[in-house]
């Protein structure tokens, strides 16, 4: 007997380059094609992530208009009526108001929402969240089965703060395909060279959106007492986003500038790790910090922000240093101290956070437990 396949559709905000959108991607990607047929709907057309979407074996569709076009919202009602749509899967803010209503009216069996913002929209704009997005967040919940908070921190601020039910909360960390980042010493070189970085350079680099809450100013406000030190250092910063021109201006005006590289977003986030000798995550808050496991599986020493997520995966002292965020002298002096020590406290810190990655963030069982909850078993 043939058992039909069940129809699950991810609904997203976007493809600008960011944790949510890497993480759907890769779920996509690891779902058992044998059970699950699989519909990618986004709000806005993609601007990044091509061809991982193009190779995810689903089904992509733009939704056309502004993000909370009531024409929009019909026509999502519309494509799960007709496709049938067992489970609907909706990632960040606007796809969440839209994609649990319309999934509740058009017949979805089962509807789950990733938080992969956690208390970020409160820190931006603090009186639209109360008064607006967390009222909303818990009416939305009549319609959820469950929420997957990609941190303790996550589901902790969805239980106390915004007042979601304790057992429709469950948290479902962010995981790692960790041979993907095995490092390919044919990158350093191509990308070094590139990037007109000497091989003899000691590089410290950081992955992720060019925005305030990545704390890149405090990186590069960091580099001068850095370079002071130590010379030959080199920074780059992969990725885009608004605070470039900033960024460039801050490092010219600390005359750090000659040090720093801005290669701008690279889909193929694995070559970029072998370039750096170091990883630097500044962030002022992260609900999770995807890009720190990254690091840590591409065997990379790491120096972070205590925030959020991210103190769920970097034990201070033993896999990884923590400073507080937006303190330059901090980052600075974790930045020396794992350059300075490199064989006595770097290099064991980089074997323990290797066996962290590989133990708690595995991806195959991550994925399973997803597979579970769409199936309506227990996971």
């Amino acid at each position: 007997m043939i058992v039909p396949k069940s129809k699950i559709m991810m609904v997203i905000d976007n493809f600008d380059p960011g944790g949510a959108q890497t993480l759907l991607i890769d779920l996509v990607k690891g779902l058992n094609k044998d059970k699950f047929d699989i519909d990618i709907v986004t709000l806005r057309k993609p601007e990044a992530f091509f061809d991982a979407l193009a190779n995810s074996a689903a089904n992509v569709i733009e939704l056309s208009g502004g993000k909370y076009n009531p024409f929009k919202f019909l026509s999502l009602i519309r494509l799960i009526k007709n496709n049938r749509v067992d489970v609907i899967h909706t990632h960040l803010t606007a796809s969440r108001f839209l994609g649990v209503v319309a999934g509740s009216l058009g017949g979805a069996k089962r509807i789950f929402s990733h938080d992969h913002s956690g208390d970020e929209y409160l820190r931006k704009n603090k009186w639209m969240a109360k008064l607006v997005i967390y009222p909303l967040d818990r009416i939305l919940m009549r319609f959820t089965d469950r929420i997957l908070a990609v941190s303790e921190a996550t589901a902790n601020f969805n239980i106390s703060y915004k007042k979601i039910p304790r057992q429709k909360v469950s948290v479902f960390p962010n995981w790692i395909d960790v041979s993907r980042f095995l490092p390919d010493p044919n990158d350093r070189q191509e990308l070094r060279q590139l990037w007109q970085i000497p091989e003899s350079a000691f590089v410290v680099g950081s992955v992720g959106r060019l925005s305030c809450q990545k704390g890149y100013r405090y990186l590069v406000e960091a580099a001068a007492e850095i370079l002071a030190e130590a010379p030959e250092t080199v920074f780059v910063i992969v990725g885009a986003g608004e605070e470039l021109l900033l960024l460039k201006q801050l490092a010219q005006f600390h005359g750090v500038y000659h040090a720093f590289r801005f290669p701008g977003f690279i889909s193929e986030v694995e070559r970029v790790y072998p370039v750096f000798d170091l990883f630097c995550l500044p962030s002022l808050y992260e609900p999770f910090g995807l890009v720190v496991l990254e690091a840590m599986a591409a065997g990379l020493p790491v120096v972070a922000s205590a925030t959020g997520g991210v103190v769920e995966i970097v034990e201070d002292g033993h896999n990884g240093l923590l400073v507080s965020p937006g303190d330059t002298k901090a980052l600075a002096r974790g930045i020396l101290t794992l350059m300075e020590h490199w064989v006595s406290l770097a290099e064991p810190m980089v074997t323990k956070a290797k066996q962290l990655v590989t133990t708690r963030f595995d991806r195959k069982s991550a994925i399973a437990r997803i597979e579970s909850l769409y199936l309506g078993e227990k996971a």
